[in-house]
């Protein structure tokens, strides 16, 4: 994914709810900027790693175990 965190985080403003992905913050921490979320009731964090790309990683013990949820969620943040 090319597109900047900023980009992303605009995106999920507009249309997260559309798939119930919403935003809550955004926080930069030395190796990452991460944006925190919620995607269908799960917390979740879009990392953006400046040395490995970016990740989604699920939070606490709902945890993103369904590959179909995850791509869907790639696939919308990746247009």
């Amino acid at each position: 994914m090319n597109k900047s965190i900023d980009h992303v985080k605009i995106k999920i403003n507009q249309y997260g709810s559309s798939i119930n992905l919403y935003c809550l913050d955004m926080v930069s921490i030395p190796e990452a900027d991460v944006l925190l979320c919620t995607y269908n009731g799960i917390r979740i964090n879009v990392k953006f790693d400046y040395a490995y790309g970016w990740e989604i990683e699920s939070i606490g013990d709902d945890k993103l175990k369904d590959d179909v949820l995850k791509n869907k969620l790639r696939d919308f943040l990746e247009q």
